[in-house]
C-alpha cells in the first residue's frame, strides 16, 4: 500500500472537488451539466472533511443528528449513544452536516475562487516519480 502521507497538502482534493464543481455548475454551452445545486455531506467530527465545503463556499443547511452509529467510536470524537429507555448503544453518534451549493453562489463567486484553485501549482513530490 502507498504511503498516504506523500499525497497531503498536495491539492488532490481541491483540485478534484474545482474540477467536480466546473463540470456540474458550468451551462451546457461550456460543457457542463448545469445543475442547480450541489450538496456535501461530512461527519461532523472530521475538522478536514468539515473544512472542505467551507473553503468553496458552500452553505451549511444543518445538521442530520444521530446518523448512525459508529462501529469505531474510537476513530473519530463522538456523542455516545443511548438507546431506548436510557439504555447506552454499542458506539457512538455520528452527526453529518450538510452544505449545499447552488448556482447563485457559483456565479456569484465561488466560481473564480474555484478557477484560483485549478490556476496554483502543485509542489512537487518525489514520491510521484
Amino acid at each position: 500500500m502507498q504511503n498516504v502521507t506523500c499525497w497531503a497538502y498536495r491539492h488532490v482534493m481541491t483540485n478534484t472537488l474545482s474540477l467536480l464543481l466546473t463540470y456540474c455548475l458550468s451551462t451546457r454551452v461550456q460543457g457542463g451539466l448545469e445543475l442547480r445545486r450541489v450538496g456535501w455531506i461530512a461527519t461532523e467530527a472530521n475538522n478536514a472533511s468539515v473544512a472542505v465545503p467551507r473553503r468553496f463556499g458552500f452553505t451549511l443547511e444543518g445538521t442530520r443528528r444521530w446518523r448512525r452509529v459508529m462501529a469505531n467510536p474510537d476513530k473519530l470524537d463522538a456523542t455516545p449513544v443511548v438507546g431506548e429507555h436510557g439504555r447506552p448503544e454499542a458506539g457512538k453518534g455520528w452527526h453529518w452536516s450538510c452544505w449545499a451549493l447552488t448556482f447563485e453562489g457559483w456565479r456569484d463567486g465561488v466560481k473564480d475562487t474555484v478557477q484560483g484553485f485549478l490556476a496554483r501549482e502543485v509542489p512537487r513530490n518525489t514520491a510521484w516519480e
